[in-house]
């Protein structure tokens, strides 16, 4: 494989981690390669509580799984998850190469490259589906964002990482699909389907 190859298919890579993945890889990379302090990134006293009923409780069990597929390397699952709009984007955005196996192979090597470095570094990993920040109802649609936290552990030792992901709903929180907050295109993404107010709304700061 020529290293013009290897740049492509490396650009190919960033390209779909960039969309789908930016906020798992940051977070459990920023566990990895940080020496646990028992400090957290993510202070809980910036988060809103909101009461739970049944529709939250469906965002946050769906986002668990959402969440132990990927990082148990289970592509096909975690694909299911994710806000399919995503997909249509990237067919439009990136190179004539990009694909769904290309999309599973980027998932898997990711993952791997995580675990290897948690094992390097001795540590143990676990997450955290956290508060739900923001609703917005629109009838049967619903977009809620949710923090979820990433917890390295070293001996008694940890780093508590934390950042947003967003929930759609189109059938009135029965079953949820999720997107990056912190994904550069996001915005773009959500406009396919929802007008400016919307995602102006979704994509702000939490007060």
């Amino acid at each position: 494989m020529t290293t013009r190859h290897l740049t492509y298919k490396f650009n190919i890579r960033t390209s779909i981690i960039k969309v789908i993945y930016p906020i798992l890889t940051t977070l459990l990379l920023y566990s990895c390669y940080n020496e646990p302090s028992n400090k957290h990134s993510y202070e809980k006293n910036q988060i809103a509580k909101i009461s739970n009923d049944s529709i939250e409780n469906n965002l946050k069990s769906q986002l668990k799984e959402y969440l132990t597929a990927f990082y148990g390397e289970d592509p096909e699952t975690a694909i299911r998850y994710c806000y399919p709009d995503m997909f249509i984007w990237m067919k439009k955005n990136l190179p004539d190469d990009y694909n769904m196996d290309l999309v599973k192979d980027v998932f898997r090597e990711t993952v791997r490259d995580i675990k290897r470095s948690a094992i390097k570094n001795n540590l143990t990993i676990k997450f955290e589906v956290g508060e739900i920040t923001k609703k917005i109802d629109l009838e049967t649609d619903k977009l809620y964002t949710v923090v979820v936290y990433f917890i390295a552990k070293k001996k008694f030792d940890e780093v508590k990482t934390g950042g947003e992901v967003i929930g759609i709903s189109n059938d009135n929180g029965l079953n949820w699909k999720f997107l990056d907050k912190s994904s550069e295109s996001a915005p773009d993404i959500l406009r396919m389907k929802f007008n400016e107010s919307i995602v102006n709304q979704i994509m702000s700061e939490n007060k």
